[in-house]
């Protein structure tokens, strides 16, 4: 029997806000320095790997913040009301359920094991020494709705699965081209999903109903 796979993105999506946020604030960088950054980003001044190296360079000067406080942190990140019962109930369908995020690997993998869910895919890294201390970020490819899309597109290959058929949960842009190859449902009213949605939802739970 091919697997049924519908794949949540993380922020703003599973949770009500950006836990890139919510980990640079944890990490010493201040509001006006994060702004300043995906400001920079978003006008093209930089890239995404740029991005990543000047985020380092403010966490390091800052207390050094180990694996296991991230995880702490990670595990108190807050998830929308409705996650769990929508995640559990998909379940029941016969779907298996993944997350897609540009968030970090430790962030993801450590709410989707919250959730119950055991596939997840990340666009950056944490990178720890020895003495298990945050010491770099890696990013995988530059810009996020590509890499979200070679990721499916490289499970679905590895699995046998025809990503026409595979429900893919959006909030935001970055869900762009994944809308284009997959069967996009557009959580809320993001104008440059909504010509592409295949389903479009006001809250987790009415995806129940829509699958």
């Amino acid at each position: 029997m091919e697997q049924k796979l519908i794949v949540f993105d993380l922020d703003g999506t599973l949770t009500p806000t950006s836990t890139w946020y919510a980990l640079n604030m944890r990490l010493g960088i201040t509001p006006e320095e994060d702004t300043e950054l995906f400001e920079r980003y978003l006008k093209e001044t930089m890239s995404y790997a740029e991005w990543m190296r000047e985020l380092m360079e403010l966490y390091r000067k800052n207390s050094p913040v180990t694996k296991s406080e991230i995880v702490a942190f990670a595990e108190h990140i807050e998830l929308r009301p409705d996650a769990q019962q929508t995640i559990d109930a998909v379940k029941a369908k016969g779907y298996t359920p993944a997350i897609i995020s540009g968030s970090v690997d430790i962030i993801i993998s450590t709410i989707a094991q919250k959730l119950g869910i055991e596939i997840w895919f990340a666009k950056t890294n944490a990178v720890f020494n020895e003495k298990d201390e945050l010491v770099n970020i890696e990013t995988n490819g530059d810009g996020e709705r590509d890499e979200k899309l070679r990721q499916l597109e490289t499970y679905c290959q590895a699995h046998g699965l025809d990503i026409k058929e595979v429900l893919c949960v959006e909030d935001g842009g970055n869900g762009l081209e994944l809308f284009k190859h997959a069967k996009g449902i557009l959580f809320g009213d993001n104008p440059e999903l909504v010509s592409l949605a295949w389903k479009q939802v006001t809250t987790l739970s009415e995806i129940i109903n829509v699958i």
